[in-house]
């Protein structure tokens, strides 16, 4: 069965909400998790996990989850004493090298 890859074509209005709804949910994830970090002085490191990451952006150049992920963190006014892994896997080699590119 030939699975169809939506990194080659534009996205549609779904792939984007979703897109933004990630963003969204991210952004104020890391805000709680940071203020935990703060507030017990537990644990220093986290890690965010994006195991369909694809290639980056789709074929107009819109941000896919990772790139997301990366601006968030880069973003974030972050303390230099907290480590944040990220973690980028696909399971299609061609997107992770075009994505490596990119990064």
């Amino acid at each position: 069965m030939d699975k169809k890859d939506i990194h080659k074509k534009a996205w549609d209005e779904a792939t984007l909400t979703k897109l933004n709804v990630f963003e969204v949910l991210l952004f104020e994830w890391l805000n709680i998790v940071l203020e935990a970090i703060k507030k017990f002085n537990n644990h220093k490191e986290i890690a965010i996990y994006d195991l369909c990451c694809g290639a980056g952006h789709d074929i107009d150049g819109k941000e896919g989850s990772p790139l997301k992920i990366i601006n968030i963190l880069t973003k974030k006014m972050l303390d230099g004493n907290i480590k944040i892994n990220v973690y980028l896997n696909d399971k299609e080699n061609y997107k992770i090298d075009k994505l490596k590119k990119i990064l």
